[in-house]
């Protein structure tokens, strides 16, 4: 039972890579959604841009940061409820909820797997970006990225959790990873700098913690250097990572419950 998340681990892969169409397609559309942003970065490379100043006025990279991140958080926080949906429709996801093995337990390992892929391919993009535009990256400023993406998809834990217990009760896709990766990718800066937007949701944008991982991402690889680095971000990370773990924690006990009440947890 310790060791179940290693098992979990080693299944999502070889089903993944069974697909091997689909698992290498994954990977060459690296190449493809990097060259076009090379290309669209091309567009704001002769203006100073005063939004960009900041970010060295290298819209490529932070284009290139925004979507690897959002990439990986959408990848590895869908995980758990597709893996719930999935026992649900195959009939045996009353074995999940009545096993030895925590419900959380479970969730949590589903997302090792694809929070592996993703930072390949987070680092993938940045090989890429390395070969079309040449920077500077340390091993020191690579770890303390990599170190930051995993807090921020920690703090998304509880998101998943809210989502498989939607799952759970309405017996259907989950809207919850889609309104919150929709939500992420138009306020937290993954495609344009915070201060565009109006203050109001200036104001919603500071309260996503992908805005404040991505603000030190990018700093970090952008300079080079870990001057940017602040802890007042990563508390605000820490933060919403409690609160929503608390929330997500109750809210898949409450599901859990009332489909046993109901004897409903086999429906689909």
């Amino acid at each position: 039972m310790k060791r179940f998340w290693i098992a979990q681990l080693k299944k999502d892969f070889f089903w993944a890579y069974s697909y091997r169409f689909s698992f290498f397609s994954n990977i060459a559309g690296i190449f493809i959604t990097t060259y076009t942003f090379f290309f669209l970065s091309k567009t704001f490379s002769l203006t100073n841009n005063s939004y960009l100043m900041e970010y060295g006025n290298n819209y490529f990279l932070f284009l290139v940061l925004g979507i690897g991140t959002v990439d990986l958080l959408s990848r590895a926080t869908r995980a758990g409820s597709v893996s719930l949906r999935e026992s649900q429709t195959l009939g045996y996801v009353e074995m999940i909820l009545n096993s030895k093995i925590s419900i959380y337990h479970y969730i949590v390992s589903t997302m090792i797997y694809p929070l592996c892929f993703g930072l390949f391919r987070f680092f993938a993009y940045l090989l890429l970006a390395y070969f079309f535009s040449p920077f500077e990256l340390s091993v020191i400023s690579a770890l303390t990225t990599a170190l930051i993406i995993i807090s921020v998809l920690i703090s998304f834990v509880g998101v998943t959790f809210m989502s498989c217990a939607f799952v759970l009760n309405f017996k259907q896709g989950d809207p919850i990873n889609y309104l919150v990766t929709t939500a992420i990718t138009l306020f937290a800066g993954v495609l344009f700098p915070v201060p565009v937007l109006p203050d109001v949701l200036q104001y919603f944008s500071s309260i996503i913690p992908v805005t404040h991982g991505l603000e030190l991402i990018r700093k970090i690889i952008i300079y080079n250097s870990l001057e940017h680095f602040t802890f007042s971000s990563l508390g605000l990370i820490f933060a919403f990572m409690i609160t929503t773990t608390i929330i997500g924690v109750l809210s898949l006990r409450v599901a859990i419950n009332r489909v046993k009440t109901l004897g409903t947890s086999g429906d689909y």
